[in-house]
């Protein structure tokens, strides 16, 4: 069990040291009151969409807390992206070049 938690700790990260995804924008879901929000992983080459509504059910938990209920959080579905990602309000020349397929 020490073992298993020393390992872990390896893993473990900081607020420093996570990286973030890029906020690419918010998209019509089709539904009233749920919106589709598209996000970049720049590290991994990842798109994410997520389907959320556009406020959050809450109460407030123990020690002044939230608590957020279940069907109100979103679904979430990640894809790898086939061409490179230029996120909104940058300029193509500003991000590196795609590697070249092999």
């Amino acid at each position: 069990m020490v073992g298993l938690l020393a390992c872990w700790s390896a893993f473990a990260q900081t607020g420093t040291q996570r990286p973030k995804m890029t906020y690419m924008g918010a998209f019509d879901s089709g539904q009233a009151s749920v919106t589709i929000h598209k996000l970049f992983d720049p590290t991994e080459d990842v798109v994410c969409y997520l389907l959320m509504p556009d406020q959050a059910g809450r109460k407030e938990g123990v020690n002044g807390g939230w608590i957020y209920e279940g069907n109100s959080v979103g679904a979430m579905s990640c894809v790898k992206a086939r061409v490179h990602v230029f996120p909104t309000g940058g300029s193509a020349a500003s991000y590196p070049k795609p590697k070249a397929k092999k």
